[in-house]
Parts: C-alpha cells; sequence; structure tokens
C-alpha cells in the first residue's frame, strides 16, 4: 500500500473516530437516563404553643432522575412530591414551614433519621443534620376560613422563638423505598380552608377564575443599614429625612440594601382604610400580616378590582404621621416607595405584596 493512501486511511480512521465517539458515549449516557432513585419520608414537627406542645407530620416521595445533554453534560435532578411540613396549634390556626431539604440524599436507606439543625452550613447536609434555610414560615389565622396570613422569620423558630411558638424537635426519617401506596395528603385534611379553595395550574382555562381565590394583599415594610459606599450623593447627607425617592433620582443611585434592621409593625384601623407604621416600632422577626383578597373585598375595604380580577387592596400608609396613598407610583404598576435618611444613612421600603 502506498504511504499516501495509507496516511489517508489512518485519517479517515480518525475523523471516524472523531465523530462516531461522541455519538457512542451519547447512547452510553443515554441508557443510564432515567429515574436512579425513589423513596418515601415522613417529617415530623413538634412545637411550642405557649404553655403546651403541639405536633404535625407530612410525607414526601423524593424521586430522582439522571438526564445528558449534549451541550451541559450528566445532570441530576430530585423532585419532591408533597405538602410542607405543617402544624396546627391550639388557636386553630397553622404554621407551615417552608424551603426545608425533606430528600436529603440519593440512595438514603429506609430507616435513617435526620434532624433540622439551624446550626449547619446553609444546603448541607451534615452527620445526618439537615441545614435550616433562611426562609419565611406562614401563619395562617384559621384552618377553616382564614383571613389572614402573616410571615415569620423561620429560622428565628428554630432558636428563641417567635409569639410564644418554637420548634423543639424536627426530624425526617426515611420510611420505605419505591412506595406502592398512595401519597398520604394529612395536609389537606388538617387544612380545610386550603382543600376547599379551587386552584387551577398556570395557563390553564381556569387560572385566572379560581387564583383570586386564594390571593392575599398587604404590604411589607422594611428598615435597612446602608453601607458609606451605598450613600447616595444626591440627598444633603446631613438632613434628617425622611425623603421621599420616586422619580429617577432612585435610578441614579446605586442599588439599595444593606443590613437588615427589621420589619416595621403594621397597625390597622378598624376599617382597614389606613395602616400607622413608626420608625421606632419595628420587629427582627415577624415580617408581615397579609388579608385574603376576597375577604377584604367582601367588607367593602377601599380598593379596585383590576387585572384578570383580582381585588387591589388601597389603605392609606403612614410612616409616623406622614401619610402615602398607595396608588402613585414610578411605575405604571404601584410597587411601593422609598424613604431614605440621610443622616442614618437607612432605607425604608414599602412593598405591596398579592
Amino acid at each position: 500500500m502506498k504511504p499516501r493512501t495509507v496516511w489517508l486511511s489512518a485519517i479517515g480512521g480518525i475523523v471516524a473516530l472523531l465523530i462516531g465517539l461522541p455519538i457512542l458515549l451519547s447512547v452510553i449516557e443515554r441508557a443510564r437516563e432515567g429515574e436512579i432513585d425513589n423513596y418515601r419520608t415522613m417529617t415530623e414537627i413538634t412545637l411550642a404553643d405557649g404553655d403546651r406542645t403541639v405536633s404535625g407530620k407530612v410525607y414526601s416521595d423524593c424521586i430522582s432522575t439522571r438526564r445528558s445533554n449534549w451541550n451541559t453534560g450528566t445532570q441530576i435532578g430530585t423532585i419532591r412530591r408533597g405538602s410542607n411540613p405543617f402544624v396546627v396549634l391550639t388557636d386553630r390556626s397553622i404554621l407551615i414551614l417552608t424551603e426545608l431539604n425533606l430528600c436529603p440524599s440519593i440512595g438514603a436507606a429506609s430507616g435513617e433519621v435526620y434532624t433540622f439543625d439551624p446550626a449547619v452550613p446553609s444546603n448541607r447536609v451534615v452527620d445526618r443534620r439537615i441545614a435550616v434555610p433562611y426562609a419565611h414560615a406562614l401563619r395562617y389565622d384559621n384552618v377553616d376560613d382564614v383571613r389572614t396570613m402573616t410571615s415569620y422569620r423561620q429560622q428565628q423558630l428554630f432558636g428563641a422563638g417567635i409569639d410564644g411558638l418554637r420548634v423543639v424537635e424536627a426530624k425526617l426519617t426515611v420510611t420505605e423505598r419505591n412506595a406502592a401506596t398512595p401519597l398520604p395528603d394529612t395536609y389537606s385534611d388538617a387544612f380545610p380552608w386550603y382543600r376547599n379553595t379551587p386552584r387551577a395550574a398556570v395557563g390553564s382555562q381556569d387560572y385566572t377564575l379560581h387564583d383570586p381565590k386564594s390571593r392575599f394583599s398587604g404590604f411589607v415594610v422594611s428598615l435597612d443599614q446602608l453601607v458609606e459606599k451605598q450613600r447616595c450623593d444626591k440627598f444633603d447627607r446631613e438632613a434628617e429625612g425622611p425623603v421621599l425617592v420616586t422619580t429617577d433620582r432612585w435610578d441614579s443611585c446605586l442599588p439599595w440594601g444593606g443590613s437588615d434592621m427589621g420589619w416595621l409593625v403594621a397597625h390597622p384601623n378598624t376599617d382597614l382604610s389606613q395602616i400607622d407604621y413608626s420608625y421606632g416600632d419595628r420587629s427582627s422577626d415577624k415580617i408581615g400580616t397579609r388579608y385574603r383578597a376576597t375577604w377584604l373585598q367582601e367588607r367593602g375595604v377601599k380598593g379596585a378590582v383590576e387585572g384578570e380580577g383580582y381585588f387591589y387592596w388601597r389603605p392609606v400608609i403612614c410612616i409616623d404621621a406622614r401619610c402615602f396613598a398607595t396608588h402613585p407610583a414610578r411605575q405604571s404598576t404601584w410597587e411601593g416607595f422609598r424613604l431614605y435618611y440621610p443622616k442614618k444613612n437607612h432605607v425604608l421600603t414599602v412593598e405591596w405584596k398579592n
């Protein structure tokens, strides 16, 4: 065989290998795709509720799958099915914990027990102790006919507690692998209002019909200490404030956010037409309370039905007797406003939530 022919054959073989190898690897990877793990867990929460102890439990199914992509490579993801952990309190309110890791590890053995520990670094599982992430716990005032929803800083519930509530113990048990029975729905059994409120998937024909029925409307007012480099030089630095920031002067400053100094406590009046706040009256743990929008609407509270049937509560917001209507805005949709205290370099943010 001539040398040139040998070289051409060799080059052809290399080209074929370069083309064929990725295809072969892809075929191998596809053969490894699909479900790689499946197990069920039970999460139990024990809570001190004043001088009593209450508890609750939920079940979750953890399904892990492997997927391959030529650009991103092999990826493993876990889907959890089931409800968030909750406890029904002595006053018939319900406290729901959020964003806890209820699927601790691939290959978890039946009978393994894990505890939730706020001392564990975020998003980690160490010696069967699961981190408690920064998240908001939600308290609905009545399991049968909800009117309000209060948000708490969840990690504090695992520490000193809030409003007489404190997590005494939170643990997760792997109950079985490849469960053949239906997932128990203890959440809907304990929370009739949730079970009886119709819901529909986003994008479905009935979404705009049902979604307004489960919405809660309200405000979160937070105070932050800015660092010096975040100071906005558009304002007199010796001014006590507060300065209402509404126009493009806000946008010309650096993004404002700093050390959390807590949330101002809301004091709504009897007919819910006005909410009073004070700079000095704030909580580091209780974020705020929102009201069920349909309940507000039924009471004739000041507001309006806008955009696909949603009721928007429009109370007057007062900060230390300085009042603002909750519809003017920098943007076409009212999202809130900010007050700046230049001398202290503090910023107070009022956000509308629905």
